[in-house]
């Protein structure tokens, strides 16, 4: 029961991310292109070099991180739902497979797309543009998910 609930915890966030990103598509890209140009850096910072002023790619980058959203709030829905309809064993452990899909995908998101590459590559920690508190509150969150729902069962 814990279980189900926490994934549905999850997916009820990343869900609604993801429709905030859809229904108010310009504000978060906004934080992409400040992000990806890097014009918050000091212009006289050494990397620059890594900056992408192409606003299409900003496009791209924004569009792939929405679609990242939907696919990993999909899979903790479905997990979710494999939770409620278990009946023996091998359901529950289908249904935590799934889970685990769409939570690692999260993981991925806001680790690789919030830490790795705009905090690190694009050095988004030095600039107001950050949001890595925000994204280490996600983190979190999965996080202890994932491992919460991965303890043994008792049965």
């Amino acid at each position: 029961m814990c279980k189900m609930i926490m994934v549905a915890l999850v997916a009820s966030y990343i869900t609604m991310v993801f429709f905030n990103n859809v229904t108010d598509y310009s504000t978060n890209l906004g934080y992409i292109q400040h992000v990806m140009t890097m014009d918050a850096l000091p212009q006289d910072s050494p990397h620059h070099w890594r900056s992408i002023q192409t606003p299409l790619l900003h496009h791209i980058a924004y569009l792939f991180i929405i679609i990242l959203q939907l696919l990993s709030s999909a899979l903790c829905w479905k997990g979710f739902l494999q939770f409620i309809r278990h009946t023996d064993r091998e359901s529950v452990i289908s249904a935590r497979q799934t889970s685990n899909l769409g939570l690692v995908l999260a993981f991925g998101i806001w680790f690789g797309g919030f830490f790795v590459i705009g905090g690190e590559w694009f050095l988004a920690w030095q600039t107001p543009w950050g949001a890595l508190a925000s994204a280490s509150r996600v983190l979190v969150a999965v996080g202890l998910t994932l491992v919460f729902i991965n303890l043994p069962d008792h049965y």
